[in-house]
């Protein structure tokens, strides 16, 4: 029973860090408090995390200091279902329970149930035990830059040897691919050879920097090495015992056009440093091998792996992995002698100690966590200033989290204290939980409604605790700091049980290091006599708001409430709320969320979002945001600086994750514009259109123009049969062309002047662009899987230009001439290397490759034909067909051509490309003057 609802405070904490929950006030005139023991009792309750023992054993008998700890969950030593979906409420904490620990997740499948995760231990006694707590469950949480992350746990180099372990560079499996086709031309064409290198900067390896590399030919780096020849002959044994970064040491060959790619300026999360790249052939000219090193700052090292193929004919067995040439420090890696990494995910290696014996980990069982709540005890004179600091953080106590109310004591010895006749004694409350994790703290301050033995209360063994008739109240908060603050608004709703009370609020005045006084704004003052009702109080401040905030938009106010009485009577404050607005300058910004129906996740390949926009200024930042199902929030795709006002098309491709961003066939795209200044001019925002493609690996399907007709047909490889599709726009003559691009499920076809797009879905025909250059015969349209956004279009008719169109942004563009003219019958394909492969046609029948990426020609030889009647590719091989049935074939990975048998039994007249496989037949429609398909087993042809 009592007489009102009970008094409770709370407050909610993410960091740390001490923070102050309520402050009493009490006068002491002029008693002298006797030097004894002080007895605090805290009524509280928490609200916070769960966590598990992590008891380590060392295992060598010696202490390891600043060790990574390796501790690997799964589902029978921990509850994935209590933790986020990405481990980002994850800390640790050392056996104190106080001091948090650096660590990094190196593997978290919340799905699978596991994870591998890595601890910094300061200190493992050696022989002995060590326990370290984990921490998870707060669903607010994320990741803690200040202990998080890979930098934070691996071994500062340059590091020597312990006398129980050993510097050594861990191999990181990562979760993607992130080779990049960057880097300056070296010039570095050669084989068996190795050149010198100046770093930009001193790589710290093992236990030493060094600033030159030599970087060979044969797909390692030799720390410290001489320019000179390379050794072709990659074995582990002379690995142990050579100083090698080796992504790929093989028999390779770097001869034009293939080369060393070098970029200094690269970084990314994981810091800065170097890219090498190589661009190799096997030994000798076979195939295409891309790959490269990272070399970053801090001693990290990553290897990441582009597009394989071909043999070597004497070593394609590769070494891979890091080694210090002692024969003791090294890292053979998990890809060692896989002579195909085409694409592969990439891996870091990270330095750490390693224990002769590695230390045993067990997670023990779950419980749940707590914080800490304490006292300051000082003394005010009447101003309000702190003429003596009793005593900091003392009568600490440990709260376990709970779901129900709890009386806590601690304890404090007072050292004694003669007061004058104006001093205050100031108790203050503070509480503290976990950094990066959610703690909220209850302290019920009633002692109306419980018992003494419950109540929150302060006990001295001789003498009563001084009466109090005074009360202060600290509150906290933050706001948004990046906006313009015009004003700021205080409002006070309280009512008391006794009249005549004096109340004064006040802000924090960062500006002059205090709280705002009498007179000043910030500071409202006022005399209740209105018990038992609320009155409500306001102020604005208006001059100078951001005063009142630190450079993080955190801002503090203070309650103060004192009653004169002759009794010494205890009166209690009401406060009904506290409302703290801020009024801001819009700096403006725009969200628009758009919401994509029935994509279909079966084969999907990539999905493509793009948006025409147009702004009617600048200075603006846009960024797109992909909602992530798996953590319930946005996840970041892109970001661009808006420069232009004039309209251009934004796009992002995404390649994985699909499950993630796709639910129920839905994705949300938010569109989100924001001014770069503080400029408060608003801005006008035009979304032309916004389309998401969605592509997916098809197969079975031929589309067929009908000759000098618009029909338009597809053959259905599956049931054998002809679909008639919507007429072309133009005539399928002997100069129209089309190509089939599986990305986004387009079919793209010309005539003489222009570029169509005939869209599979829909069934519908648009026109979309101007030919740079009118169409001839022997002209031709392809692509590569490599590059699938970009069209390579050949006008044939006697000329030797080329050109590129950008299925994206919708932009023709010139690329190298082509070494000589393409005539009447010529052909060209795309191939999985990233090149197009041509044939120029009845007038000469060379026989050329284009590299999108280097933009050069490349003459390899003569074609078996210079009359085709098609051409099709699968898979390392390019089939062609001459007019009158022969058939042949190139394999791309070595540089040959054969001939097939038998021959097509039919002949052709007229151009046209006649010729499509599936990988496991050769179809050849005859479409002069009939509509025969011709199916040929690849299996059965012979080669001579």
């Amino acid at each position: 029973s009592g007489d009102g609802p009970p008094l409770v405070l709370n407050y909610n904490t993410t960091d740390d860090e001490w923070h102050q929950i309520s402050s009493f006030i009490y006068p002491l005139n002029g008693l002298n408090l006797q030097s004894e023991t002080w007895n605090f009792y805290y009524r509280v309750k928490l609200k916070s995390l769960y966590y598990k023992p992590i008891v380590i054993n060392e295992e060598t008998g010696k202490d390891l200091v600043n060790y990574q700890v390796k501790i690997v969950l799964n589902s029978s030593n921990f509850n994935f279902e209590h933790a986020k979906r990405d481990g980002s409420d994850i800390r640790f904490m050392d056996s104190d329970q106080n001091t948090l620990l650096d660590y990094w997740i190196e593997k978290w499948d919340y799905d699978s149930r596991e994870a591998i995760i890595w601890v910094k231990v300061p200190f493992i006694p050696g022989g002995s035990s060590k326990v370290i707590y984990l921490y998870y469950g707060d669903s607010n949480a994320s990741y803690d830059p200040n202990h998080y992350g890979i930098e934070k746990v691996m071994e500062p180099l340059p590091a020597t040897d312990g006398d129980n372990y050993m510097i050594y560079y861990q191999e990181w499996i990562m979760p993607d691919n992130k080779f990049q086709l960057i880097g300056t031309s070296m010039g570095w064409h050669g084989d068996d050879y190795q050149w010198r290198y100046q770093l930009p900067f001193n790589f710290p390896y093992y236990s030493s920097t060094y600033n030159y590399v030599a970087i060979a030919s044969n797909g390692y780096i030799e720390v410290d090495g001489d320019s000179g020849r390379s050794d072709w002959g990659s074995t582990e044994r002379k690995f142990r015992v050579r100083k090698y970064v080796s992504p790929y040491w093989a028999d390779l060959m770097t001869d034009p056009p293939r080369d060393i790619y070098i970029d200094t300026t690269y970084s990314d999360e994981y810091g800065s440093g170097i890219y090498i790249r190589w661009n190799t052939t096997y030994y000798y000219l076979s195939g295409d091998q891309n790959f490269a090193v990272v070399l970053y700052r801090n001693g990290l090292i990553r290897f990441d792996y582009g597009y394989f193929s071909g043999q070597s004919i004497r070593d394609d067995t590769p070494v891979i992995g890091v080694s210090y040439g002692d024969n003791k420090h090294y890292t053979l890696s998990s890809y060692n002698g896989k002579t195909n990494p085409s694409y592969n995910n990439s891996l870091l290696y990270w330095p750490r100690k390693k224990a002769d014996i590695e230390p045993s980990v067990t997670v023990g069982e779950e419980s749940v966590s707590g914080g800490y709540i304490s006292v300051d005890i000082s003394i005010l004179d009447s101003t309000g200033e702190v003429v003596d600091v009793i005593g900091s953080k003392v009568a600490s106590v440990f709260i376990n989290k709970s779901d129900t109310w709890v009386t806590l004591s601690g304890s404090f010895d007072f050292p004694g204290y003669s007061s004058s006749e104006e001093e205050y004694l100031v108790v203050k409350y503070y509480v503290r939980g976990v950094s990066g994790a959610s703690t909220r703290f209850y302290l019920d301050i009633d002692d109306y409604n419980i018992s003494q033995s419950e109540q929150t209360r302060i006990e001295l063994p001789s003498q009563e605790f001084p009466s109090g008739y005074i009360f202060n109240i600290e509150f906290e908060g933050s706001s948004n700091r990046a906006w313009i603050w015009n004003n700021i608004t205080i409002t006070l709703e309280s009512h008391y049980n006794f009249n005549g009370v004096e109340v004064n609020m006040s802000l924090y005045n960062y500006n002059l290091n205090r709280y705002s006084q009498e007179g000043e704004e910030g500071f409202i003052s006022f005399t209740y006599n209105n018990s038992p009702e609320d009155i409500v109080e306001s102020e604005i401040v208006l001059s100078n708001p951001e005063y009142y905030r630190d450079s993080d938009g955190s801002w503090k106010i203070k309650i103060v409430g004192y009653r004169d009485t002759v009794l010494n009577e205890k009166f209690r404050a009401y406060i009904d709320y506290l409302v703290y607005r801020v009024s801001f300058i819009n700096k403006y910004s725009s969200i628009v969320d758009l919401y994509f129906n029935d994509i279909s996740l079966n084969n999907i390949y990539s999905l493509i979002v793009a948006s025409k926009i147009k702004y009617n200024s600048t200075d603006l930042s846009l960024n797109y945001k992909i909602f992530n199902y798996s953590i319930s929030d946005w996840s970041l795709i892109g970001s661009w600086v808006i420069d232009s006002i004039n309209e251009r098309l934004y796009n992002k491709t995404l390649t994985n994750d699909f499950s993630n961003i796709v639910y129920d066939g839905m994705l949300i795209l938010r569109i989100n514009s924001t001014l770069v200044s503080d400029d408060a001019s608003p801005f006008k925002e035009y979304i032309d259109a916004s389309i998401i493609y969605a592509a997916y690996e098809v197969s079975g399907v031929i589309y067929v123009g009908r000759g000098n007709t618009s029909e338009t047909y597809a053959y259905i490889i599956s049931n054998n049969t002809w679909k008639r599709l919507s007429d072309a726009p133009f005539t399928w003559d002997g100069i129209a062309r089309l190509l089939y691009i599986s990305y986004n499920r387009m079919v793209y076809a010309f005539n003489e002047s222009r570029l169509y797009m005939y869209n599979t879905t829909s069934d519908v025909w648009v026109s979309i662009n101007s030919l740079p250059e009118s169409a001839g015969h022997g002209a031709s349209i392809s692509y590569s899987r490599t590059y699938e956004d970009i069209i390579i279009y050949i006008p044939g008719g006697g000329s030797s230009s080329a050109y590129i169109y950008n299925i994206t942004s919708g932009v023709w563009s010139d690329i190298q001439n082509i070494p000589e003219a393409v005539s009447s019958y010529g052909m060209a394909i795309g191939a999985d290397d990233g090149c197009i492969y041509l044939i120029t046609g009845r007038d000469s029948g060379g026989f050329y490759r284009y590299n999108i990426t280097s933009n050069e020609w490349i003459r390899i030889g003569i074609s078996p034909t210079s009359e085709l009647g098609g051409m099709t590719y699968y898979e390392g091989f390019i089939y062609i067909s001459d007019l009158d049935g022969g058939l042949y074939r190139y394999t791309v990975s070595n540089d040959t051509w054969n001939g097939l048998l038998p021959s097509i039994p039919v002949k052709s007249e007229g151009e046209g490309v006649r010729l499509l496989t599936d990988g496991s037949y050769l179809y050849y429609l005859r479409f002069d003057y009939t509509a025969d398909v011709l199916r040929i087993d690849i299996q059965s042809l012979t080669v001579y």
